[in-house]
Parts: C-alpha cells; sequence; structure tokens
C-alpha cells in the first residue's frame, strides 16, 4: 500500500502545473480506472496541482462498476450539457474501490464507508470541504439529477486561493459575480439554498 501525500502540506511546484494541455487532459479518465495505489496518487497529485493553479475544488469519485448507484450517477456525466458544465468547474479523480479490495488508505483518509461517495477536496490541503454519498437507484428518497447539480453547485460560490466575489441579487437568489444563469436554475428545480441570508446581510 502506498502512502498518501502528507496532510497540511504546501504542493510542491510542478513542470505539469505549467502545462494547461495535460491539466485538461486528466478530466478524461477511464470511466472505471484499474490503477495501482501509486498510479492513483500520481494522477490525483496531478488533479491537486492542476486545481491549486487553476483556482479549483477537486472531485473524488468513490465507485465500483458493480454498485447501481455509481452506474446511475456516472450515466449523468452522458448528459452533454452537465459534462460541460462539471469539466470546466472540477479537476475528477474517479477511483474504482472495486469489491472493497483497491484504494483503502484513499478510502480510510477521506472516511469512505459507502458507494457511490462524491467528495469536495480544497487542493491547497488536500481537506474535504463536502462529501455527499449519491444514491439515485438505492435512496430513499433515490437522489435527483437537480439535487445531485445542486450540490456540486453550492461549493462554486466558495472557490479556493479566490477573493470571493460580491453578492448579487438575481431572481430572488444571491449569488456570487454575477453569473446567474447556472445557479438560479439549480435553486428553482432542487429548492436549495446556495447562499443564507445571514451571509447575504453580512455583504449588503
Amino acid at each position: 500500500m502506498s502512502s498518501l501525500p502528507p496532510k497540511n502540506t504546501p504542493l510542491p511546484q510542478r513542470e505539469l502545473v505549467e502545462n494547461s494541455l495535460k491539466c485538461r487532459e486528466l478530466n478524461h479518465d477511464a470511466l472505471w480506472p484499474e490503477e495501482s495505489d501509486e498510479q492513483l496518487t500520481v494522477r490525483a497529485n496531478d488533479a491537486f496541482a492542476c486545481a491549486q493553479r487553476d483556482h479549483r475544488y477537486v472531485l473524488l469519485e468513490f465507485v465500483a462498476p458493480w454498485c447501481r448507484d455509481s452506474q446511475a450517477v456516472t450515466h449523468w456525466d452522458t448528459v452533454p450539457e452537465h459534462d460541460v458544465w462539471l469539466h470546466s468547474r472540477y479537476y475528477r479523480v474517479r477511483i474504482h474501490v472495486g469489491h472493497w479490495d483497491r484504494h483503502e488508505s484513499w478510502r480510510h483518509r477521506y472516511g469512505v464507508t459507502r458507494i457511490a461517495t462524491y467528495v469536495v477536496v480544497d487542493p491547497r490541503d488536500q481537506r474535504a470541504v463536502g462529501t455527499l454519498v449519491a444514491e439515485p437507484k438505492t435512496g430513499s428518497p433515490p437522489l435527483a439529477f437537480e439535487t445531485w447539480r445542486a450540490w456540486l453547485a453550492q461549493w462554486l460560490l466558495h472557490v479556493p486561493g479566490r477573493r470571493r466575489a460580491p453578492l448579487v441579487r438575481r431572481e430572488n437568489l444571491y449569488v456570487r459575480g454575477g453569473d446567474c444563469r447556472a445557479y438560479c436554475e439549480i435553486k428553482l428545480n432542487a429548492g436549495l439554498t446556495l447562499v443564507t441570508p445571514a451571509e447575504a446581510g453580512n455583504d449588503h
């Protein structure tokens, strides 16, 4: 079993970070990647480095092909608009857990005991800032696509390493930066609050 990068340690400046093409290629992994712990660590470190450069979060996806929920969520990736939206906002690392016999150190580090589990990670210290067990098939109630996308969108209001933009009011929803097109649609469909009233009050 390979060791994981130490927590709360600045990421090394890597030659990869200067290569935008390489960073873009990171989001085109195999659907169910078959790899060793060492290969996963290299791939994840590449994603952390690129995400830190581009002020994005990393999305760790703990899945397996035998899991109905994993199959359902990965199928959502085939929705063209969602695929483009997600890939332009996150660096993604899909982790194939096998039959709970792979990548134990990664599962232990991020507290993964069920799948499909999605973990939003701040690349600056590799700390989990949000975790969701996605169960569109076995959940009670089942996870809806709109709720899934709203969960992903809420973290984009606090981009790592970038100053927070002022709040702008659009269609009775406060959003950061003024780009309401995606966030308002998500809010209206899923009924989720992306900015709390207290937070909005502090900014106005």
